[in-house]
């Protein structure tokens, strides 16, 4: 097959047998019919092996044909969307639209598939049960060898819950930055207050004749008034 050596057909003849070109012309023909089976069976290996590597995977996959027309979806794919592969297969995916994901996503998933490339976004669609869902999906062109468009090939993941968790611990963290600043604030405005009163009784005592002096457990000395300074002939700092 394609000059691939796959096997040698041997024809036994007695010794002394002349060549017989009608019986060479059929092992010939026979060899090309026998490789071409061996060959078929070969590929049809790979696809069963491609086919249970797909079926199993745990990403859900969508391969549709160039008319957008589903020829095949996996077990994880039919989970996610709640509908069976008899119930797809044959159907266009916007079977799935929700009508909540916005027109230009769309737009741009065409023109990047236009374009030959693989687009990569995240869609709305809406299960069998009418519940909404988001998935993140990888859509792909699949062209043949000799560039022709044969298939377009979907993998998605439903990211609904991912979506809601980080919707839940960004509200956590905007509710902790809030009661954050709420407290600093308080902090802030108590300090000032603290500063103002100690600014008012400094003032206070300071206009008393008498001395007047604060020391704390170990007799170190944490205020002190201007008479009481005076007396001793000390600074405020000393």
């Amino acid at each position: 097959a394609h000059g691939q050596v796959l096997g040698v057909l041997v024809l036994h003849m007695r010794a002394g047998s002349p060549r017989d070109p009608y019986q060479e012309a059929f092992l010939g023909a026979a060899a090309d019919i026998l490789a071409t089976f061996i060959e078929r069976k070969r590929m049809e290996e790979v696809l069963h092996r491609f086919a249970l590597v797909l079926e199993q995977t745990t990403s859900a996959v969508c391969i549709t044909n160039e008319r957008v027309e589903i020829e095949f979806v996996n077990a994880a794919f039919t989970r996610m969307t709640g509908y069976g592969a008899d119930e797809l297969i044959g159907r266009n995916p916007r079977l799935l639209r929700s009508g909540e994901t916005p027109t230009a996503t769309f737009a741009d998933l065409w023109s990047t598939l236009a374009a030959g490339a693989s687009w990569h976004g995240e869609v709305i669609n809406r299960r069998k049960d009418g519940s909404l869902f988001v998935v993140s999906q990888v859509v792909t062109p699949i062209r043949q060898s000799g560039g022709r468009l044969s298939h377009y090939a979907a993998i998605s993941e439903d990211v609904t819950e991912k979506q809601r968790d980080a919707a839940v611990l960004a509200r956590y963290r905007n509710q902790l930055e809030d009661m954050v600043e709420e407290r600093t604030s308080e902090i802030e405005e108590a300090h000032r207050r603290m500063v103002a009163q100690e600014h008012f009784i400094r003032t206070v005592t300071d206009n008393i004749p008498d001395l007047v002096s604060y020391w704390d457990a170990g007799l170190r000395c944490r205020f002190a008034n201007a008479p009481f300074l005076a007396w001793f002939g000390k600074k405020p700092t000393e």
